[in-house]
């Protein structure tokens, strides 16, 4: 499992022009995310569509907390 997520990764970046910028973060984070949910939520996460869902939905989850936070200046870093 792990080895096939590994070698999808290398062809997408064995096909980036050597003087394009690589956004390692971004890719690291998503293959980070696709292990842990194919390890252990099994083969529904097998597609990056499903990963990418899920990954866009924590992220609305974090910014509409963030919101709230800031909204009702609950911690001190807002004000």
């Amino acid at each position: 499992m792990q080895t096939k997520v590994s070698k999808d990764l290398v062809s997408v970046l064995a096909r980036i022009p050597d003087d394009e910028h690589v956004p390692v973060h971004a890719y690291m984070t998503a293959v980070a995310i696709k292990m842990l949910c194919w390890t252990h939520f099994g083969d529904y996460f097998k597609d990056d569509a499903s990963v990418r869902k899920l990954h866009n939905s924590v992220v609305e989850v974090v910014m509409l907390i963030l919101g709230i936070i800031k909204k009702f200046s609950l911690i001190s870093i807002f004000r």
